[in-house]
């Protein structure tokens, strides 16, 4: 097997529209909206300093995806800075093939670099996934963006807080 895996860590205010499409394409196998939508989606809540994650194939094509942004989180009435990983995605022909588990450790690797911890959203159906990539699973109440989370949160270490309050979706 001659298997090729090019690994993208592109910043935010260098992505083209080619790359833009293919994470587009991407995510549109996970999340059902619109391909407007999505591009909307990106342009709002991402950053020129946030960054993507790509893993892509010896022919170009995605092959799993992230992005990773600069988000603040009070914790025990103290504001800190947090890389808030979103929209982790496998393209549906490579699942199962632990891509995704490739993609969480190149992603762990970056934000210990950036010494900053990672915060990342999930639901239920992820918990095990996360806990596999050695993440740790929040127990306490969640606010984001002013309104009570339900679904769960997970940290790059233990948190102990019993409440937290994260500013923005990612």
């Amino acid at each position: 097997m001659n298997m090729r895996i090019e690994i993208n860590l592109i910043p935010h205010n260098e992505l083209d529209d080619i790359n833009l499409d293919k994470i587009v394409s991407l995510k549109m196998q996970h999340w059902n909206y619109k391909k407007e939508d999505q591009i909307k989606w990106i342009i709002e809540n991402l950053e020129e300093n946030d960054f993507h994650l790509m893993l892509k194939n010896k022919n170009d094509e995605l092959i799993a995806y992230l992005n990773i942004v600069a988000v603040r989180i009070s914790i025990g009435g103290s504001v800190a800075l947090f890389s808030g990983i979103g929209n982790v995605c496998v393209n549906s022909k490579q699942s199962g093939k632990g891509y995704g588990i490739l993609l969480m450790n190149i992603c762990n690797l970056f934000i210990k670099e950036m010494e900053r911890p990672g915060v990342l959203l999930c639901k239920e159906t992820l918990v095990s996934f996360y806990k596999k990539a050695g993440w740790y699973k929040y127990n306490g109440n969640v606010l984001l963006n002013n309104k009570i989370f339900s679904d769960s949160v997970f940290f790059t270490k233990r948190t102990l807080s019993p409440a937290i309050e994260i500013e923005k979706s990612f």
